[in-house]
């Protein structure tokens, strides 16, 4: 089962982590700001 997890600018990922045997991915999405 995948989870989703949305995080924001300045937002800290400190506090997760995964069960014994699990991986946490992360993807980004980049935007030019202009």
């Amino acid at each position: 089962m995948t989870e989703t997890i949305q995080l924001f600018n300045g937002e800290e990922i400190g506090a997760m982590s995964a069960p014994a045997g699990e991986e946490l991915l992360f993807f980004v999405e980049l935007e030019d700001p202009c």
